[in-house]
């Protein structure tokens, strides 16, 4: 009877989510035709006739075609893919290491404390400039600002999760002859999951917008690269195929780590 119900629930779900989709398409069509200005609301018909078939040109084709800019795309997107997944697993390492060495020492959380919160409430697009200042165009300062932006945000919700266990629980580990390695790995760990799960998921959608940010103003290649050409040309129609690739790619990497997750972690339900 659960498993009934949990089914209905999921198709619920997915087919509010589908109807949803149906009504923006839909809705931006009827506006595109309505405006009648392609340069400003270009149709669907507009967007894979036009649109879509001039990625070529940014590659090494002198004529529009589909294939050549599904290439394109894919070439930049690699590109993509591979900062996002150095700068997001090597951020949320170093976020997780270092926000549990700061609230297991006194002296580093008196000192350090103060400095993740105002990390945290940095707007981290923000500061794209000084990375451009200190690296340049390089490959190196994107890494390091989507490493650095992941890292902010692992660390200080890491940090805030581990202080937000119940004293007790650490207090009886210790009273049961609990050494630091075992407190850490069956009292502290299990304890903070479930806030580093919806951690990592969070971290999921943004770091596209880091690799974005980044890309937008320092970079030769990527998909944010794309997107700066597609705004100096004024190209409404690529600029809504790139924001679709965006969301598409976001939404996908959500539920595909969501889907790890919950397979990897089903003793969360079993605890709770």
């Amino acid at each position: 009877m659960g498993d009934k119900k949990s089914i209905n629930w999921k198709l619920r779900k997915i087919g509010a989510g589908l109807l949803i989709a149906i009504v923006i398409i839909a809705g931006w069509q009827l506006i595109a035709l309505f405006a009648g200005k392609p340069s400003l609301f270009p149709t669907w018909q507009y967007l894979y006739k036009k649109s879509l078939p001039e990625f070529a040109l940014f590659g090494d084709y002198n004529v529009a075609n589909v294939r050549g800019a599904v290439i394109v795309i894919f070439i930049h997107l690699a590109t993509t893919l591979k900062r996002i997944i150095v700068g997001f697993f090597l951020g949320i390492f170093l976020g997780m290491c270092s926000g549990i060495a700061i609230s297991w020492s006194k002296r580093f959380e008196n000192s350090l404390t103060s400095l993740l919160s105002v990390l945290r409430y940095v707007p981290l697009l923000g500061i794209i400039p000084l990375f451009l200042n200190w690296f340049g165009e390089s490959e190196l300062g994107i890494y390091l600002y989507i490493t650095f932006s992941v890292f902010v945000i692992s660390a200080t919700d890491t940090f805030f999760a581990v202080k937000n266990i119940p004293r007790l629980y650490r207090t009886n580990g210790r009273l049961l002859g609990a050494g630091i390695k075992s407190e850490l790995t069956t009292i502290v760990l299990p304890a903070i999951m479930p806030e580093l799960i919806a951690d990592i998921r969070n971290l999921t959608g943004l770091v596209w917008a880091f690799s974005l940010g980044a890309e937008y103003l320092a970079a030769n290649r990527g998909l944010g690269y794309l997107a700066y050409q597609c705004y100096q040309f004024s190209d409404m129609g690529k600029l809504i195929i790139i924001i679709g690739i965006y969301v598409i790619l976001a939404t996908g990497t959500y539920l595909l780590l969501s889907t790890f997750l919950r397979k990897q972690t089903r003793w969360l339900n079993r605890f709770n």
